[in-house]
């Protein structure tokens, strides 16, 4: 019976282990970079959001780009030679915050049409993005 519970316990360590190290390599490497917008397109489908992108290097937290495009109902970015660093553990709270964003080219439509009726008070539709100016 000892033994057994070893051997769970030794499962359960490695497997835990392998998957640390897989998260680990979907995050900080460059082919794991490749691989995490393809296992996200369905969750961004969704929730009606499209994100195309050209040339996409370094790493999910600090990422290069010669052009990104995010879409979603109301809302069109178009950034070109783009670099985004931010924590994307943050989407864990529904937030997008980003330490830095800098682009040669950058350009914000809103079509106010698209977006969907909100209950605040405000005319600005409430947007998930986290600013610290420090």
């Amino acid at each position: 019976m000892t033994r057994h519970i070893k051997h769970v316990i030794g499962l359960i360590f490695g497997l835990s282990l392998a998957c640390v190290i897989s998260l680990a390599w979907l995050v900080y490497t460059g082919a794991g970079l490749r691989i995490l917008p393809l296992l996200a397109e369905p969750i961004l489908a969704k929730h009606h959001i499209t994100i195309t992108y050209d040339n996409l290097s370094g790493t999910i937290n600090d990422l290069k780009a010669s052009k990104i495009r995010y879409e979603e109902p109301g809302y069109t970015a178009i950034a070109n030679e783009a670099h985004i660093n931010w924590q994307p553990w943050e989407l864990i709270h529904y937030t997008v915050a980003i330490n830095q964003l800098t682009a040669r080219y950058l350009k914000v439509i809103v079509r106010p049409d698209e977006i969907p009726v909100s209950t605040s008070d405000t005319l600005l539709p409430d947007l998930p993005f986290y600013r610290d100016w420090k």
